[in-house]
């Protein structure tokens, strides 16, 4: 069975992509949880709004990052065999 490799592509940075956010998001909530200081929480959420974009860019940054990685991992399988 042959697999479509632009596919397989699309599904490893949409993994990526989601393994962030939800690393992120725990973390997030981590921090929050932690915090006695109302106004840093205020703070917090403020920067978190303002920064969505940035934030947005980074996850997207970070995803293309291991992507590279898998798709180097992929290729050295592929080679071997």
């Amino acid at each position: 069975m042959l697999i479509n490799p632009v596919s397989l592509i699309k599904v490893v940075y949409m993994i990526e992509v989601l393994s962030i956010e939800s690393e992120c998001k725990r973390l997030n909530s981590k921090l929050k949880k932690t915090t006695i200081n109302r106004k840093l929480i205020y703070s917090l959420n403020k920067i978190e709004k303002d920064s969505l974009i940035l934030s947005n860019i980074l996850i997207n940054f970070i995803a293309m990052i291991r992507f590279q990685k898998s798709i180097f991992i992929l290729k050295l399988v592929l080679n071997h065999n």
